[in-house]
């Protein structure tokens, strides 16, 4: 941990704000996770500055300034003490020095009173490496609640009463949680006891909110321990119901020797290949979510027959219940229906693996099926044949020789059926049995009339 790094790392922009709110009489900090992350060495993504003045004193700084920053009036953020200040592209979100009132409904204080103690100030704040104050002018450290130390033996210590502080805002749980997977961090031993003992609260989150706090541990460096807190804490008891119960579902030995599902689980994590695609992250965590209700012990092995469909349909039910796009939904549900099947595919008939290696989720089909394999046993040979199928196919798919207009043309209902004769003829085509438009037409014409698939009217031509 280098301080004098950190200072140099503050971008000009950063430092041009400071320097405008010094000259309007308001000395400024960095704070939060904007310092620990230049302490650690890190690029931060936002930049966040704290003062001591109220909000409209801040705005009113920058009503003639020649700082080239603009305000812009949030009303809602001001009450609670955040002003937001525009350069170009770039936002800037000032806070004030500020006390929390009580938190009755476990999400935002009731009352905010803005201050000039920076000490008092330090104390609203959840982990004390959060409660570290930049002086990026004079290049110089506040730290209130002894963050550097914290942060030099990467502890996780929250500030105040613990179990208090984390009962006022059940989100700080989740935090905690994803500060220790992003950070590396260690709880101390009354981090732990307090998280556990808030568990049930975290329930007021907002479904949204805490899906994106999952989010950002499972695509964390630290992922695989993020998993595995979230059981050992209680917390995931709350909102991810079951991933607990994993621990103690046995597997085959032979073929999955690292252990019980929920230790494949947060394997199956810590081998995905970073930048880790959320969906991935996603299909990681469920795609063995169906073992505990498909445990079966049969006469060679232990089975868990029929658990991708089951396990898809627990994600389906938890990230449409959790705010997930369609789009994510859709994704992740393919991915683990598909996850026992794709070993397979090179056994497919042609027309049938030909359009799976083009599916345009194959990439991440393969991505998992790579973390699945050597999170268990290891074997990565069908993995590198379907890595050579995919590499021997031509680099373009052919243009189709029919198209649903074409069939519309010819007398056939718009639905379903267009599509069953669109892939009946693409079938075809990939078992060599046509090859032109002419061909194609009659193929489907032939199809429909062995499969009662009606038309509206004499086919034309």
């Amino acid at each position: 941990m280098d301080v004098a790094t950190a200072f140099d790392a503050v971008p000009e922009v950063v430092l041009d704000l400071c320097r405008a709110l010094e000259l309007a009489g308001m000395r400024p900090f960095i704070v939060g996770g904007t310092a620990r992350d230049l302490l650690l060495g890190r690029v931060p993504v936002d930049f966040d500055v704290a003062v001591p003045a109220d909000p409209g004193r801040v705005a009113r700084a920058f009503v003639a300034s020649s700082s080239g920053f603009v305000h812009e009036a949030d009303p809602r953020a001001e009450r609670h003490g955040t002003t937001r200040l525009r350069r170009g592209d770039r936002v800037i979100e000032v806070t004030s020095f500020r006390a929390d009132g009580p938190y009755t409904d476990h999400r935002r204080p009731d009352t905010v009173r803005f201050i000039e103690d920076i000490d008092v100030d330090a104390t609203r704040r959840d982990f004390s490496v959060n409660a570290i104050y930049l002086d990026a002018i004079r290049r110089t450290v506040v730290d209130p609640c002894g963050g550097l130390s914290d942060l030099a033996t990467r502890r996780l210590r929250v500030i105040g009463d613990t179990e208090r502080r984390l009962g006022e805002d059940p989100l700080r749980a989740l935090r905690a949680l994803r500060f220790a997977a992003t950070q590396d961090l260690v709880f101390d031993a009354e981090a732990v006891r307090a998280i556990r003992a808030v568990a049930s609260q975290v329930a007021f989150v907002p479904k949204t909110r805490a899906r994106r706090e999952l989010e950002l541990m499972l695509t964390a460096k630290g992922r695989a321990r993020a998993v595995m807190l979230l059981a050992k804490t209680g917390v995931g008891a709350v909102i991810l119901p079951g991933l607990a119960e994993l621990g103690g579902v046995p597997q085959p030995p032979q073929y999955h020797p690292e252990g019980d599902v929920l230790r494949h689980t947060a394997l199956v994590l810590a081998c995905l290949v970073e930048p880790v695609d959320v969906r991935l992250a996603w299909t990681a965590l469920f795609h063995d979510f169906g073992k505990r209700e498909t445990f079966e012990v049969a006469a060679d092995r232990i089975r868990f027959n029929g658990h991708d469909l089951v396990s898809a349909r627990h994600a389906e039910a938890w990230l449409r219940e959790y705010g997930a796009s369609r789009a994510l939904v859709e994704d992740v549900v393919s991915l683990i229906e598909e996850h026992i099947r794709i070993a397979s595919v090179p056994d497919f008939r042609p027309a049938r693996r030909e359009r799976f290696l083009r599916d345009p989720l194959f990439g991440l089909h393969m991505a998992f099926h790579r973390a699945d394999c050597l999170a268990s046993h290891g074997m990565l040979d069908r993995y590198e044949d379907l890595q050579k199928l995919a590499a021997a196919m031509a680099p373009d798919p052919l243009e189709p020789l029919l198209s649903g207009k074409d069939l519309l043309a010819q007398g056939f209902e718009a639905g379903p059926a267009i599509g069953v004769l669109l892939r009946a003829v693409e079938e075809a085509r990939a078992e060599r049995q046509i090859q032109t438009p002419d061909e194609a037409l009659r193929y489907a014409m032939n199809f429909a009339s062995r499969h009662s698939i009606p038309c509206r009217s004499t086919p034309k031509g």
